[in-house]
């Protein structure tokens, strides 16, 4: 995630990571110089959840993009 950051020269986006074991989901975000995680992973048991997580960190980069609200 600070790879990313600094290849896009950019501190002000806030760069979202996804890292999976295949049955479980963390989630995290970089915003400057502050990481901040989920506590507890996600189950691939309970899909509708991770499901959700993902559509909602992709509408989180949308928003971005566009130049909409990028807070979590």
């Amino acid at each position: 995630m600070i790879a990313c950051q600094k290849l896009n020269d950019n501190e002000d986006v806030t760069i979202y990571g996804i890292v999976s074991t295949g049955e479980f989901w963390q989630f995290g975000k970089l915003e400057k110089d502050t990481f901040t995680r989920e506590l507890y992973p996600y189950s691939i048991n309970d899909a509708a959840k991770v499901l959700g997580a993902l559509d909602y960190l992709f509408e989180q980069c949308e928003k971005q993009i566009t130049g909409g609200c990028h807070e979590i």
